[in-house]
């Protein structure tokens, strides 16, 4: 199967240059069916990766990269390699002093939980100001989740603080990982992101079997303001049925009632596959037409612009959750 590239993620946040030793970056890279990975500054600098936890089907990638102090404030672009496939992700230097600090707080409840049960994510965005601390209303923060296993960052809410600087969201639980929260303000706070909090799925069945979606597409251009539509089929593994009880050769057939959620891709820091409104049910032959939205939060807007999209599978208690491969779609 070819590459892909799950999710990029730079840090530290925010991304300060100290005028002694300059700014270390550290760049963690989420892949699938990816052997090896390359990375490359728009300043020429090549980034060196490490392998991380997963298989060849799913894998996290780490690289490190020092700023030296005298470099210039300002936008960076890294563009990821992996065989023919590239992505590129921007992230801002920053000045000491350039903006006020902030801080971003987060709590997940309950910890853990069956995979569909609900999980709140609530916590407070503050700012320094003249005066202490103090509640930054007004902005919006994104909530991840890390997946265990492969290191796969996923945007699965985003929430806007209100007056005092506080935020919550809903969420179900999907995998096991670690929940996170970032925020870019545009005008007079630096970004932030909070600490990572764990949160343990509780499996009632401890195999469980694959599933896939062979067939999906959408189509080829969408209006800003109109509907993208989703097809396919979701199919889960099976190694007998009701017509052949004894196990035989493994097989996929459709699976109905299958809960699916669609997901378009997003730029910044921290890119990652971000939950579109809504979710979805396969109808009894496993077959999966639903529509969101063409303009989600953090797209760009106003101009034409490519948007990639994918459906997701949440799982069961017996079945794996999985990914449909990537479709681009024109928005005009």
């Amino acid at each position: 199967m070819p590459p892909e590239i799950e999710s990029i993620r730079v840090t530290p946040i925010p991304m300060i240059i100290d005028p002694a030793t300059g700014l270390t970056i550290t760049v963690e890279v989420a892949t699938r069916h990816a052997h090896a990975i390359t990375g490359r500054l728009a300043t020429g600098a090549e980034l060196s990766f490490e392998r991380g936890p997963g298989g060849e089907d799913a894998r996290s990638w780490q690289a490190r990269h020092t700023f030296p102090p005298s470099t210039p404030p300002g936008v960076q672009t890294l563009t990821i390699t992996v065989g023919e496939l590239q992505d590129t992700v921007d992230f801002t230097l920053h000045a000491p002093g350039a903006r006020a600090e902030t801080r971003l707080s987060l709590a997940v409840s309950p910890d853990s939980g069956e995979v569909g049960s609900p999980v709140r994510l609530s916590g407070r965005l503050e700012i320094r100001t003249e005066h202490g601390w103090t509640g930054y209303p007004g902005e919006t923060v994104d909530l991840f989740l890390r997946f265990e296993e492969t290191g796969t960052l996923l945007g699965v809410a985003a929430a806007r603080t209100d007056g005092v600087g506080q935020f919550h969201a809903d969420t179900q639980a999907m995998e096991t990982g670690h929940y996170f929260a970032e925020t870019f303000p545009d005008n007079r706070g630096h970004a932030a992101t909070s600490q990572a909090i764990e949160f343990l799925v509780n499996w009632r069945h401890a195999k469980r079997f694959e599933t896939q979606i062979p067939a999906y597409d959408i189509q080829d251009s969408v209006a800003a303001s109109g509907n993208v539509r989703h097809t396919g089929v979701l199919k889960r593994l099976v190694t007998h049925t009701r017509d052949t009880p004894e196990p035989g050769l493994p097989r996929y057939e459709p699976y109905p009632d299958g809960q699916l959620e669609a997901y378009h891709r997003t730029a910044g820091p921290t890119k990652s596959w971000k939950k579109a409104t809504g979710r979805a049910t396969t109808n009894g032959r496993g077959e999966i037409n639903f529509t969101t939205k063409a303009t989600q939060p953090n797209m760009p807007s106003g101009r034409q612009h490519k948007a990639e999209w994918r459906v997701y599978f949440v799982g069961s208690d017996q079945y794996c959750p999985c990914f449909s491969a990537t479709r681009s779609i024109k928005v005009t």
